[in-house]
C-alpha cells in the first residue's frame, strides 16, 4: 500500500510540476504529513519543496481554520523550519506564531472552534486542540485549550463516544481521543470524560 501511494504521489507531484492545489492548501499539509511518517523528507520530493506553499500564510488561510491547524502540526511533524515562500508571492508569510495566534483567536466563546466561523464543532475542536498542544506553555493557548477541554466534555455523549451533525461516530470520537491524549489527559480515568448512560454504566470514549 505504502509503495502504491508513493508511486502515485510521485506521478502526481511531476504531473502537477509541484502544485498540489492552488486553492486547498491543506493537500500540502497532509502530503507532508504522509510522508513524514514514512520518514522521507517532504522538503525535497521529487525535487519539490512541498513545505514551500505553506509559507504563503493569506494562502494557507482561505478556506477556514482546518489551514492554519493542518499546516501548523504538518510543520511541527518533523520540527520543519519555514522556508521562504516563492518570489511571486507577495502576502504574508507564515510564522508559528501567527499560525498559533490566529487558532486561538478562532474560538469560539463556548470554548470550541468551527470551520468557516459560526457554530462550533467536534472535530474540527479537536484538530485545533492537537495543532496547539505543542504551545501549551503559552499563557494564552494554556486558556484555549482549557476552554476546549471543557467544551469536549459537555459535547460527549452518555455513550462516551461523540457526534457530528447529530450523528455519533468512530471519526469525531477519534479526533477527540487524540487531542486528549496528546494533552496527557486519561481517557479512561478522567472523571469529566466518564458519563452515566439511562443503565447505570460509566462509558468512557474508548467504549
Amino acid at each position: 500500500y505504502v509503495e502504491i501511494y508513493l508511486n502515485n504521489l510521485k506521478e502526481y507531484v511531476k504531473k502537477c510540476d509541484g502544485v498540489l492545489s492552488t486553492r486547498k492548501y491543506t493537500e500540502y499539509s497532509r502530503v507532508v504529513l504522509a510522508l513524514t511518517s514514512l520518514g522521507i523528507d517532504p522538503e525535497n520530493f521529487e525535487g519539490y519543496d512541498l513545505l514551500k506553499s505553506l509559507a504563503e500564510f493569506d494562502n494557507v488561510n482561505k478556506l477556514g481554520i482546518n489551514g492554519p491547524t493542518y499546516a501548523l502540526i504538518a510543520l511541527d511533524s518533523g520540527d520543519y523550519a519555514i522556508p521562504e515562500p516563492a518570489k511571486s508571492y507577495d502576502g504574508k508569510v507564515t510564522t508559528r506564531e501567527k499560525l498559533v495566534g490566529l487558532l486561538v483567536n478562532a474560538q469560539n466563546d463556548d470554548g470550541g472552534w468551527s470551520y468557516m466561523g459560526g457554530k462550533s464543532d467536534v472535530d474540527v475542536t479537536a484538530m485545533a486542540m492537537q495543532a496547539l498542544a505543542n504551545y501549551k506553555k503559552q499563557s494564552k493557548v494554556e486558556k484555549a485549550l482549557e476552554k476546549g477541554i471543557e467544551y469536549l466534555s459537555k459535547k460527549q455523549n452518555k455513550t462516551g463516544a461523540y457526534s457530528t451533525s447529530n450523528s455519533e461516530n468512530c471519526e469525531s470520537t477519534a479526533q477527540a481521543i487524540v487531542a486528549l491524549t496528546v494533552l496527557g489527559i486519561d481517557i479512561d480515568t478522567d472523571s469529566r470524560f466518564i458519563k452515566t448512560d439511562k443503565k447505570g454504566n460509566k462509558n468512557t470514549l474508548m467504549d
